[in-house]
């Protein structure tokens, strides 16, 4: 099971609206990803992200150059063509998840299997099968992100702010104690 239309619409999003990178990483791993090159690709994005350097095409082919020798231009520009609207991640992340979970039963179900059918003892494969589901509930994605790495992408990000000009958000509310308080209008 998988769904190609969704990660790379989850990829094109991170590209085109980096905010959604940091709750993405929360959830998935690269592994969730069915096909390399998205798995690839999205090591890049986290990669770049956490280097606190802007994240969008170009910087992403670049990081992919310096660590394969290739820059997966074709596959990038598709997954940003694919994306209708960053605005819908969170469904892609579901939906990429979702399918990463059903592989992983599969998976699981193909070992119970073999097991039985190489007349292992019921109670080990069942106990086995157990521990496997209980992994499988937790799995929430990735690891948690370590607080350092949340640090150096909050540091990164307030650079990037910073270098912008003013430190805002987004527009400016014309004033300018309110802008210090809120860093202008954010989405």
């Amino acid at each position: 099971p998988n769904s190609l239309e969704a990660e790379r619409a989850l990829l094109g999003a991170m590209m085109l609206a980096p905010p959604c990178i940091i709750h993405t990483a929360a959830l998935l791993a690269a592994e969730d990803f069915y096909r390399d090159t998205h798995r690839i690709i999205y090591g890049a994005i986290c990669d770049t992200n956490r280097a606190a350097m802007p994240v969008d095409m170009v910087s992403v082919m670049n990081a992919l150059e310096k660590q394969t020798g290739a820059t997966y231009a074709a596959e990038i520009s598709t997954c940003v063509e694919s994306c209708p609207t960053p605005a819908n991640f969170e469904s892609y992340v579901a939906l990429v998840k979702e399918k990463s979970d059903l592989r992983r039963i599969i998976a699981l179900s193909q070992k119970v299997s073999k097991a039985a059918y190489e007349q292992y003892d019921p109670m080990k494969i069942s106990a086995a099968m157990r521990r496997e589901l209980m992994k499988l509930e937790q799995h929430s994605g990735s690891d948690p992100l370590p607080i350092k790495a949340i640090c150096g992408e909050v540091v990164g990000l307030l650079g990037r702010l910073t270098a912008q000009g003013g430190g805002l958000l987004g527009p400016s509310t014309g004033f300018q104690r309110i802008d210090e308080m809120v860093s202008g209008l954010a989405p």
